[in-house]
């Protein structure tokens, strides 16, 4: 053998020996995979028309209000003079937003259900009639408003806003833009979530696919709604709720966890649920450092229940619909929940319903994606009981735990809000997308791993070539009924 074809076959020797090669193409295949997510959410943004987002007319008007300069409080209560002057939906702009001139929400309105009107809102969703004469937002479905949501959202995208020129179909596509960032925002957090759960660099790659490829997911790319950011809080509080319980509990580590969760709660009720997994990591932590938690370990949970007392009063201050007023409230929503028919409508919205949750995806997907599901799921719990061998990277089943309880604390809130909608499923849509990675990779030898991520993701591309035919081309631009 000649010394030059000697090195060669050393280096390569070297190459396969050493894991340093591998680990590099983790990052970079990342940045790929980042590059795929901004174009695959962009082709959501360009094909969704405007307007098609469920209630997105509501959330620009709140987010037109704060760029105007206007703020989320300091509105009075609605008198019976108000009901003579306002619609029932401007009449609640001017019990949550003080200040605003009774011209400005009118004309706002006016100006929203001309646009909508433009771009064939009427023609592409079947139970809003005839809106050719309609000037405000009652015209359209009577008492809805966005402005008794959180304020955060608002806050945040409002200063986007102020350079707009107060176009209200220019502010919806900046707004969209955001969306668009907050989406890729989560699809990251997957990934960061799944390098927690384990070595294999599979996981958390398959993770975050799950994420971009997930067609209600990556159809909110293109929504204006405030769910675009509880999303963002609640995926990263899971990460940091998943280094917590595998690295430990710091005052450091707790204080941006919960400034996490406190953004989530800020902005939709929805985001709640992120407490959960977080006070179980600091319980689960397996060491305290030295300093404040160090000596007071029951710090932690102390102000995640206080904050959690504190969540109805914060709501009900901004009269949030999604807090019962009384228990019997509470009681008949729970009665509504197992009456039937709600988990099929939150089956419907979470894997294909558009126009406003009009128009659904054939019944074929949806027989299809139930039973990928119960397979994963028994995927799951096989690779849970597989245990770590020497072909197997470390598998940390304290994390399985974190993203059970996001996921199972989602469900819960939705189960107590009574409204079966699947969005309010997605600010988990990280854990899901964890726990299923694991399911395709976790039960397989190294060398077949790969088989099984190879799997997922041609189920994940093929569910979403569908969902853009039919959810997107078909029912917005090929099939028009009123």
């Amino acid at each position: 053998m000649s010394p030059m074809t000697h090195a060669t076959t050393t280096q390569a020797s070297n190459r396969s020996e050493n894991p340093e090669g591998k680990r590099k193409r983790g990052p970079c295949l990342l940045k790929w995979l980042m590059l795929a997510s901004l174009l695959h959410g962009l082709t959501y943004l360009l094909l969704l028309p405007p307007w098609m987002g469920e209630d997105e007319p509501w959330h620009v008007e709140y987010a037109h209000y704060i760029g105007r300069g206007y703020l989320p409080w300091g509105g009075r209560p609605i008198s019976a003079a108000d009901l003579e002057l306002y619609s029932p939906s401007q009449a609640q702009v001017v019990r949550e937003i003080g200040g605003i001139p009774r011209e400005e929400i009118l004309s706002t309105q006016e100006a929203l259900v001309g646009s909508m009107r433009t771009h064939d809102f009427w023609r592409r969703v079947d139970w809003a009639g005839n809106g050719d004469a309609a000037l405000n937002f009652d015209q359209v479905s009577p008492y809805l408003t966005a402005t008794h949501q959180p304020p955060l959202y608002y806050l945040i995208v409002g200063q986007i806003l102020r350079f707009s020129g107060g176009d209200v179909l220019v502010e919806m596509w900046l707004l969209r833009g955001f969306s668009l960032l907050a989406y890729l925002a989560v699809v990251l957090a997957s990934y960061e979530l799944g390098r927690t759960l384990t070595r294999d660099k599979w996981l958390p790659l398959i993770a975050a696919v799950f994420v971009a490829w997930w067609p209600m997911h990556a159809r909110q790319a293109a929504v204006v709604n405030n769910d675009v950011l509880v999303k963002v809080f609640s995926s990263w509080s899971l990460v940091l709720s998943a280094r917590i319980a595998v690295r430990g509990l710091s005052l450091r580590r707790f204080c941006i966890g919960l400034m996490l969760a406190l953004g989530a709660l800020l902005t939709k009720t929805t985001g709640a649920a992120a407490l959960v997994p977080f006070g179980l990591s600091c319980v689960l932590s397996p060491t305290l450092r030295e300093g404040l938690l160090g000596r007071r370990r029951w710090l932690a949970p102390l102000v995640l229940l206080s904050i959690l007392a504190a969540i109805p009063l914060l709501y009900s201050a901004s009269n949030n619909p999604a807090i019962p007023r009384n228990t019997a409230r509470l009681v008949e929503r729970v009665s509504a929940v197992f009456a039937g028919g709600f988990f099929d409508e939150f089956a419907r919205t979470s894997v294909g319903a558009f126009n406003w949750y009009i128009r659904d995806l054939p019944s074929v997907v949806h027989s299809l994606v139930a039973l990928f599901a119960g397979l994963s799921a028994a995927l799951l719990l096989v690779g849970l009981l597989r245990r770590t061998g020497a072909e197997q990277p470390e598998f940390r089943r304290r994390v399985v735990l974190i993203c059970a309880a996001g996921l199972l604390s989602q469900i819960t809130l939705i189960l107590l809000r009574g409204v079966s909608a699947g969005r309010y499923a997605m600010p988990m849509i990280a854990a899901l997308a964890v726990l299923c990675a694991a399911a395709w990779t976790r039960p397989f030898s190294e060398d077949r791993r790969r088989i099984g991520a190879g799997i997922l993701v041609l189920a994940l591309v093929l569910f979403d070539g569908v969902f853009l035919w039919s959810g997107l081309v078909l029912n917005q631009y090929g099939v028009w009924g009123s």
